[in-house]
């Protein structure tokens, strides 16, 4: 108690340090309560928990789910799954599965303990169902608190070797079976623990911390700019107004006018292969949410007038237009483009009317940027300018989009100032994809991607995928189809638009390698009309050593396919890209129908991610057959000065909200929120309150059981934050109270 208040003076009165000591008085309260008791009311206190344990069950037989499918019953949305596919339990305590297990493996061993010593029938039916609870909630940290719990049982009762090495026999040949024989998936799924401790280290500081509860909003505040305040609101409770973001002109905070940012990704990555903007830390959308300030314009202005840098600070610094504010405003931008006279634009001005603007000259000169195409709308109807607006990064990059990229107004041989040897509107280097059939020995299928910018030195793009079980794809005997799928139909406009130059096949058996140059089309590979098989004879454009694929297509890209798919691959391309794929294009894939024969598998690439798609028996690839995803997982294939490179992913896809999340270890998220010696302080406490009561104890069975529901504690705080769940917090100083309460021989006898 006395540890918690001193860190509650020192952060300053932080409000979740006064919830842990409220709840640790009533763990007092407890321990006062039941000290002059005898064992029969101790029992009664523990009894009314076997009403969860029922309640939970019922939940789990009948899959029962509730609250959006949040609480009680969490189904899986897998179509005709068995027992171990269907679901998990989440309770009704609103944590989640991982603190639900943790609770029940708490109760298991109060009731476990209060068996062995009552060898009441009650108890040992409510450890029971406890345990089928805990597996039902398939929290790996559970599990592994059990394992340990128990090994550290024998060895705290009359420890040898041989019962030592027979319980873990015990333990581990269910679990083999299990592994090989049941649902691998519970074990062998991935995780984000690894990416999420790492993110809590790189926070971490000596004595200091971000204070409880400002975790989330603190370390992943950039990746929120790029996500709708409202799915904040609703899946994380982070309120962030759309006025104070920047999106919304405050005149109109209470309107129900619908504002947004623009962005564009060729735009983006001309900005950064110039070194206009610095090298995106985050991903491509987050980043362009970032501000103009007056040295991103300089740069920009040096490359309109073709100027050096020095001259075009001076014109920023000295501008009428533009304020001592820290961003350049849109209306600032549009009196600064418009002073300058840009011989490039044309001075003719259409006059817009705008809603938002009253004043003529402002009219005059958002009209002017317009008219040039220099304007990005910021609202749907087109009637807003936005003019006191801070500019955005993104919105900059439309601009090169428009002007550079579609028109040609700002020629592309402008941006070669800063970097005269970089490649600009295209990206090259290659792309490898690697299969493994089995992970050594663990019986589940891993894919993992990578990019280099030679062929020869390779970095992974994120982590190696997995299911967590073994995948088996269908046999497909007919054309391999590059950069499309289904024979050059690409449903959803997935066609894949790059210069295709190389590729490389690997299997079990053999090697090959197609180089797509003209001389070889007819023989080592073939271009049809989509749709068809028939050859295509109009112009097939070469260029830069290989074939040229659009979007949407002229013709598809197919090799004879006479590989090993059902075991070990790698496929390798050299490939060249226009620009990142930010909408989901297919880069190859097995799906070809020439021979009547099932869909097999595909590899897409969507804003940066790969995903390998499969086939079920019948041929439909359905959306729960896919490994990757926009996620910490996935990392993202990026890009400098023109060559492809792999940079860590940022969260930035609803979906993965629940990644947005603190270490899932209790001891780095109070560290990163605290400071690291507060937190060293508090846990030492914390063990040498454990060692005082582990030397007090005897050999009973009962006491030995109730002491390791204190390590339960240790156990499952290092997988999630049980020190900030209240209903575990509240376990714990439970289960802290009856360890300080003694049990005589006398009351043993008599129970």
């Amino acid at each position: 108690m006395s540890s918690l208040i001193l860190i509650f003076l020192f952060s300053k009165f932080d409000l979740f340090i006064v919830r842990l000591i409220f709840f640790t008085l009533i763990g007092f309260s407890i321990y006062i309560l039941l000290s002059g008791s005898d064992f029969y009311q101790k029992e009664l206190f523990i009894l009314p928990s076997i009403f969860v344990l029922l309640v939970n069950l019922i939940i789990s037989i009948f899959q029962i789910s509730l609250i959006d499918n949040s609480y009680g019953w969490i189904i899986f949305n897998i179509e005709d799954p068995n027992f171990f596919q269907a679901g998990r339990l989440s309770g009704l305590q609103g944590s989640g599965p991982n603190v639900a297990g943790a609770m029940f493996t708490f109760l298991f061993f109060i009731f476990l303990a209060n068996y062995f010593n009552t060898k009441k029938i009650v108890y040992f039916i409510s450890s029971l169902i406890a345990v089928f609870l805990i597996f039902v909630t398939y929290s790996r940290g559970s599990y592994l608190a059990i394992f340990l719990c128990t090994l550290l049982f024998f060895v705290m009762k009359d420890f040898s070797f041989n019962k030592l090495a027979k319980s873990v026999f015990v333990i581990f040949i269910p679990f083999l079976l299990f592994l090989y024989f049941g649902n691998s998936q519970i074990l062998l799924k991935e995780t984000d623990r690894e990416y999420l401790n790492n993110i809590a280290v790189d926070n971490l500081k000596l004595t200091s911390g971000l204070g409880g509860g400002n975790y989330i909003e603190e370390i992943y505040g950039n990746y929120l700019l790029s996500i709708n305040p409202e799915i904040l609101e609703n899946s994380l409770n982070i309120i962030l107004n759309e006025v104070e973001l920047g999106i919304t002109p405050e005149e109109y905070r209470d309107s129900d006018v619908k504002f947004f940012m623009g962005t564009s990704g060729s735009g983006y990555e001309l900005l950064q292969n110039s070194f206009v903007v610095d090298e995106c830390e985050y991903d491509r959308r987050t980043c362009q949410y970032q501000r103009i300030d007056s040295s991103i314009l300089s740069k920009f202005t040096s490359i309109l007038l073709k100027i050096d840098l020095a001259e075009s600070l001076k014109l920023v610094n000295d501008s009428l237009c533009i304020d001592t504010s820290a961003f350049i405003t849109r209306i600032e931008f549009a009196c600064f483009v418009e002073s300058n006279k840009v011989q490039i634009l044309n001075q003719n001005v259409n006059i817009f009317e705008f809603i938002d603007i009253e004043d003529l000259e402002t009219q005059r000169q958002m009209s002017f940027i317009r008219s040039n195409y220099f304007f990005v709308e910021c609202e749907g109807s087109t009637k807003y300018a936005c003019p006191n607006r801070e500019m955005s990064v993104g919105e900059l990059a439309s601009i090169i989009e428009k002007v550079t990229i579609k028109r040609n107004i700002l020629p592309i041989e402008n941006f070669t100032s800063y970097c005269s040897e970089c490649s600009y509107l295209s990206v090259d280097g290659f792309v490898k994809i690697v299969y493994d059939k089995y992970q050594g020995i663990l019986p589940r299928s891993t894919i993992s991607f990578y990019t280099s910018k030679d062929g020869i030195n390779w970095e992974i793009v994120g982590s190696k995928r997995t299911t967590g079980e073994v995948l088996n794809f269908n046999i497909n005997n007919a054309y391999l189809e590059i950069g499309g799928h289904s024979d050059g139909q690409s449903f959803g406009n997935t066609f894949l638009g790059a210069n295709i130059k190389k590729l490389m096949i690997k299997d079990k058996n053999k090697i090959e390698e197609i180089s797509f140059i003209k001389k070889n089309l007819g023989e080592d590979y073939f271009v049809f009309k989509p749709n068809t098989f028939d050859n295509y004879t109009s112009n097939i454009t070469f260029e830069q050593e290989g074939i040229k694929l659009f979007r949407p297509n002229k013709y598809w890209l197919a090799i004879e396919n006479s590989y090993d798919f059902q075991n070990d691959f790698e496929i390798t391309m050299e490939i060249s890209f226009p620009e990142l794929p930010w909408e989901k294009q297919t880069l190859i894939s097995n799906t070809s129908r020439a021979t009547n024969q099932h869909q097999s598998w595909r590899i897409d690439i969507n804003d940066g991610r790969f995903f390998l798609r499969w086939a079920d028996e019948e041929g439909s690839i359905k959306d729960s057959y896919v490994l990757g995803d926009k996620s910490l997982r996935s990392g993202i294939l990026s890009q400098k000065e023109g060559s492809l490179i792999s940079k860590d992913s940022p969260i930035v896809d609803p979906s993965f909200l629940s990644q947005l999340t603190t270490a899932h270890n209790g001891y780095l998220t109070f560290s990163v929120e605290f400071g690291l010696i507060w937190s060293i302080f508090l846990f030492s406490i914390f063990i040498y309150i454990f060692r005082k009561i582990y030397s007090n104890i005897n050999k009973q069975n009962y006491e030995i059981i109730i002491f390791l529901t204190l390590i339960i504690f240790l156990i499952t705080n290092l997988t999630n934050d049980m020190l900030y769940s209240p209903d575990i917090y509240l376990l714990f100083v439970l289960c802290l109270a009856l360890n300080y309460l003694p049990i005589t021989d006398s009351e043993f006898k008599k129970s």
